[in-house]
């Protein structure tokens, strides 16, 4: 069993610094200042950056360079195999990372501390491991500056004490840190891969559904009326509304036959519409009103408030804008009423919600709204627009612009909905939402192992650096290792080379 000292600490184990175990033959110094106008994108000297350095892993995801003839200008330290890299800014604060190497002579920026321990009988790994454990972690927060952008100096990383352990305890822990690590990363790929299985069965979801093979055994014991009857009702009320209203109703061009074509295969008695058929009323949102922005007020919808993959809009707190809109006719247009159809119609194309009941919102230049007329159920559309094969693959298609997407007014009203009974349509609808519900569960049960696993890797470091990873039969093993001496021996030697090193340098000075 671990015995503990009067400190807390493990038999054998001392309190040290990175300074302490630096020493004078290694180094502990911040990264260089390289600005843009110092790099070139054909340098044979790689510039690691902030990017670079996971939490216990490096991403390897930079592409700047510089020249080795500038590097030597900048005084900049090389980096070397095994380095122990600490980021100085987020996210997360103070993360660690070994450096692996690379194929060219590397550096790296000033924001990344670089630290080599001068003595070899010390496990880098282990230094950052406890860097990235919760004590260590806690400790950088408690000195952290900055105010927009937080950020720890190597002068307060020098402060900071850690547990050293044994040499041979120092390997033991890292092999069993590393063997929990890789089991836990293979729950974590399997939790992974499940997420992506579940977005590809959403999607599967949508396709059988508007291919009619949700609602197959269902519809033979119905008596449906046919597709057509409803297409019929949905004309006149569209005339009966234009004409209401005064406006000239706007004819809509039959599909074609490779429109058609395009389309799933659909069961007898569908049928088949252009989306402007729907729709009672198409606008955008105005541009230019930034200046109406405020801190209270109506809400003002962006893109940001669209999905991929939901009807709903996005109205977290975070991700709502306020407007006082202005006066008049203009300010109406683009008022949002319950039930209306918003699509993204610049940049990321394909997004869609249909509006919940809201006391006043209205949209902006890069959403397109459309008032959808009765007789029909809004939700068996919505799950069409955003299914791959449906609206969001017919919508893309018609987006304009090489350097970025757009669409028009008209894309929006051209793509073909399949149409079939109202009763079918809200069976769909039914027998979608009970399919996707499942999916949310498990989503919301997989991103809860997710962050246990998380949760999980942090005990381990913990344990670790209490003393507590390793076994009775494994501390026995190691401490009957013949290079296993106390913590404290290593740290003496450390100060005796430091001293001997300053004698030495001081002796050739006064010899010169």
């Amino acid at each position: 069993m671990q015995a503990y000292s009067a400190d807390g600490l493990p038999e054998g184990w001392d309190w040290t610094t990175i300074s302490d175990i630096v020493g004078k033959k290694g180094i502990f110094v911040d990264g260089d200042w390289v600005e843009s106008r110092d790099q070139d994108p054909n340098g044979d000297v790689r510039l690691i950056q902030l990017a670079d350095i996971g939490d216990g892993e490096y991403r390897n995801k930079s592409e700047r360079f510089l020249k080795y003839e500038k590097a030597i200008e900048l005084c900049c330290t090389f980096l070397k195999k095994g380095d122990v890299l600490i980021a100085r800014m987020p996210d997360p604060l103070g993360r660690s990372c070994i450096f692996p190497g690379d194929l060219k002579k590397s550096v790296t920026v000033v924001d990344v501390a670089i630290v080599r321990p001068g003595n070899a009988d010390f496990e880098t790994k282990c230094l950052m491991y406890f860097i990235n454990a919760p004590a260590f972690r806690n400790a950088v927060a408690s000195l952290e500056s900055g105010t927009t952008r937080k950020r720890i100096s190597r002068s307060n990383l020098a402060t900071m004490s850690f547990p050293l352990p044994p040499l041979p305890e120092q390997h033991a822990i890292v092999s069993r840190i590393e063997q929990l690590f890789s089991e836990l990363d293979k729950g974590i790929e399997a939790l992974k891969t499940a997420q992506q299985q579940l977005k590809v069965y959403r999607q599967s979801v949508l396709k059988w559904a508007f291919e009619g093979k949700l609602t197959e055994k269902w519809r033979q014991n119905q008596d449906l009326p046919d597709a057509q009857d409803l297409l019929e009702k949905i004309q006149k009320e569209r005339e009966e509304k234009a004409m209401a209203s005064g406006m000239k109703l706007k004819q809509v061009a039959p599909l074609t036959k490779d429109e058609l074509d395009a389309l799933p295969e659909l069961p007898e008695g569908w049928g088949c519409v252009r989306s402007g058929e729907l729709y009672g009323f198409v606008t955008s949102g105005s541009r230019g009103w930034a200046k109406y922005y405020s801190a209270e007020g109506a809400i003002f919808l962006r893109i940001t408030n669209l999905d991929f993959d939901s009807l709903e809009l996005d109205l977290s707190p975070e991700n709502i804008q306020y407007v006082k809109p202005p006066q008049g006719t203009e300010g109406q247009r683009t008022r949002i009423f319950e039930g209306d159809f918003l699509f993204s119609i610049t940049g990321y194309l394909g997004m869609f919600a249909i509006a919940p009941k809201l006391d006043e919102a209205y949209v902006n230049q890069h959403i397109a709204l459309c008032r959808p007329i009765e007789g029909f159920d809004k939700k068996y559309f919505g799950y069409w627009v955003i299914s791959r094969v449906g609206g969001n693959h017919f919508i893309n298609q018609l987006q304009k612009g090489a350097t970025k997407a757009g669409l028009g007014l008209d894309d929006i009203q051209n793509f073909p909905v399949p149409i079939c009974s109202l009763p079918e349509q809200s069976q769909i609808v039914q027998e979608i939402e009970s399919r996707l519900s499942e999916c949310d569960n498990m989503e919301a049960t997989i991103a809860t192992s997710l962050q246990q696993a998380e949760a999980l890797r942090q005990s381990i470091l913990k344990k670790a650096f209490e003393g507590r990873l390793l076994n009775d039969k494994e501390l026995e093993a190691v401490r009957q290792d013949p290079a296993w001496e106390p913590a404290e021996r290593l740290l003496e030697r450390i100060r005796e080379e430091n001293a001997g090193l300053h004698s030495e340098k001081k002796g050739r000075k006064s010899k010169a």
